[in-house]
């Protein structure tokens, strides 16, 4: 009797850990911490490149934002990023699948993980990647490349809190006067606060919404705002919850009508320099030499220039 076995595709797969670097981490590329909370992993490198660290488990809650470090060292910056698999295929190649990335190269990148509101409760696999002076995108997950290290990790999916903070701030239809913000959350009801980027919570301007955007007025031009929102659940016996994460937006710059001069020592991120197809050109200059102030701004043509 011949007898037959199907396996579905997420049994037959399996995570890819070799030949994810082709060069050894002794040179210095490497990961030497992972914290998350009160979690704390210091390696050296590892064989091959990659740290199988699946048996720690780290825990984070639905719907919340759990800081993190990522040390690198001694000598060269990194940049890094992190996924998990959220449907355990045992691959990183599905939306959402994609949490973090660091931008710019570091030795050190200490930032905030937000963990979506709809994953089931349970078990996933994390994978934390470094590339030298460059940071890995959404498809790199697997992708081999020289420099660097991977490792994976454990993490348990708890419960959302009753009050979870808002999470995913972002703007659009940002004016030079005005800004839309919007978020995402359970929640009804909600908190707000903003002011200058890097102002302290408690003194900003406090305003409320009671759905997941809001629309922020009588702003200045070209300025740089942060702003918080936080989950109100009163309402529902359950208080309030933690703030949310701040977030940066820069409005626009204002539009100047008729007759205008400038001197060139402030606002000079709102001038735009259009050649109109001249060869000789002009542009904006930045010095610490000419011009009356510590730092002068000025227009040039072609190698004559004016401040």
């Amino acid at each position: 009797m011949l007898g037959f076995m199907l396996l579905s595709p997420s049994a037959m797969a399996q995570y890819c850990t070799t030949g994810l670097h082709t060069a050894a981490c002794t040179s210095g590329d490497l990961i030497t911490n992972v914290t998350f909370g009160s979690y704390s992993n210091p390696t050296q490198c590892s064989a091959n490149n990659f740290g199988d660290y699946t048996t720690d488990t780290i825990s984070m809650a639905l719907g919340t934002v759990s800081q993190f470090t990522i040390d690198h060292g001694p000598t060269w910056n990194q940049g890094a990023a992190i996924w998990i698999d959220w449907n355990n295929d045992q691959d990183w190649d599905d939306a959402g699948e994609f949490l973090w990335s660091s931008g710019a190269a570091a030795l050190t990148h200490t930032d905030n993980l937000i963990i979506p509101i709809t994953p089931s409760v349970g078990q996933y696999r994390m994978r934390v990647r470094c590339f030298y002076n460059t940071a890995p995108t959404t498809s790199q997950a697997c992708f081999a490349t020289n420099f660097g290290e991977t490792e994976d990790y454990t993490v348990n999916i708890l419960p959302a809190p009753p009050c979870p903070a808002p999470i995913y701030l972002s703007s659009s239809n940002v004016a030079a006067t005005s800004a839309q913000i919007d978020w995402q959350s359970t929640g009804t009801a909600f908190n707000v606060e903003y002011g200058p980027s890097g102002f302290t919570l408690g003194s900003g301007t406090s305003t409320t919404s009671n759905g997941d955007s809001i629309i922020l007025t009588g702003l200045s031009p070209n300025t740089s705002y942060d702003i918080y929102v936080q989950n109100n659940c009163t309402s529902a016996g359950n208080g309030i919850s933690a703030w949310s994460s701040s977030f940066t937006f820069t409005t626009a710059c204002n539009v100047i009508s008729g007759a205008w001069s400038n001197d060139f020592e402030t606002n000079t991120d709102c001038w735009l320099v259009s050649n109109g197809g001249d060869a000789n050109g002009w542009g904006l200059f930045e010095n610490t030499i000419d011009g009356g102030g510590a730092v002068s701004y000025g227009i040039t043509y072609g190698t004559t220039r004016s401040n």
